[in-house]
């Protein structure tokens, strides 16, 4: 059954309404001069912002917390600091497709996150936080989520697919020893590595769901990059991402629930 147009609206607007207000919160808490300056909660969520490498992380315990000239940031003097930091910054974070999704359902239907604080922190990193700072990521991110959901590839970690992030690795790796361990998770990519190939994989994806769009980027692509390309459809873009990830949610949200008894 179709799904009304302004239903769909609707959730889009209720989901990116929701965003900003926790990118106020995060730009304040950026901003911040103290413990509690420097936290907030979204999502249910008790969270911090690391003023360094401009990332939020669970707001548990204050000893992971040092302060940096005028900036408050997690520490990474001992391997369970550097552990912890590896699951936001580096090679080791981790978030399916499917969870991103679900957190954007949970949003919309206005009910508390099933995510961790864990997941719900990756997921701000990628929907609120990245964009706040790298604006051109902001479409990427979403046109990764649809099309691995509209593909039936929501495992797909979106790290591995996205293009350079500001969590790629950890701007502070120089100051880590280097036989320290989980140093690695934390140093950049390899030079070698072109800045496009990941997000390359998410428009081959996309011929499985809309082939015509997909062959349209990836003939600018072949001139411009692939993130450039994505960039000249943004509107089109924009509209795959009502279809298969908004209008999904409508549709769910519209779906009459067996109450039982």
């Amino acid at each position: 059954m179709p799904v009304d147009s302004e239903a769909v609206e609707l959730v889009e607007r209720r989901v990116q309404d929701e965003l900003r207000s926790i990118q106020d919160q995060y730009e304040a808490a950026l901003g911040g001069d103290d413990e509690e300056g420097t936290s907030f909660h979204a999502l249910d969520a008790p969270l911090r912002v690391d003023q360094v490498r401009h990332i939020v992380a669970p707001a548990f315990n204050p000893e992971d917390w040092i302060r940096r000239g005028d900036k408050f940031c997690l520490t990474t003097a001992s391997d369970y600091a550097r552990d912890a930091l590896s699951r936001y910054v580096g090679t080791d974070r981790f978030l399916p497709a499917d969870v991103f999704a679900d957190i954007v359902l949970d949003i919309a239907r206005g009910r508390p996150v099933r995510a961790s604080e864990l997941g719900t922190a990756r997921f701000l990193n990628l929907a609120v936080v990245e964009p706040s700072h790298v604006a051109e990521n902001r479409l990427p991110i979403w046109v990764a989520v649809a099309t691995t959901m509209a593909a039936g590839k929501g495992y797909v970690d979106l790290y591995e697919v996205l293009p350079p992030l500001l969590s790629d690795f950890d701007i502070l790796h120089s100051e880590i020893p280097s036989d320290a361990s989980q140093r690695a998770l934390l140093l950049p990519p390899p030079s070698s590595e072109p800045p496009d190939d990941r997000f390359a994989f998410v428009i081959d994806l996309m011929r499985s769901v809309d082939p015509d769009l997909a062959d349209r980027i990836k003939q600018q692509a072949d001139v411009h990059g692939t993130v450039k390309a994505v960039g000249q459809f943004e509107d089109e873009l924009w509209r795959f991402v009502r279809k298969h990830v908004f209008e999904p949610i409508a549709a769910d949200l519209a779906t009459p629930r067996d109450r039982g008894g």
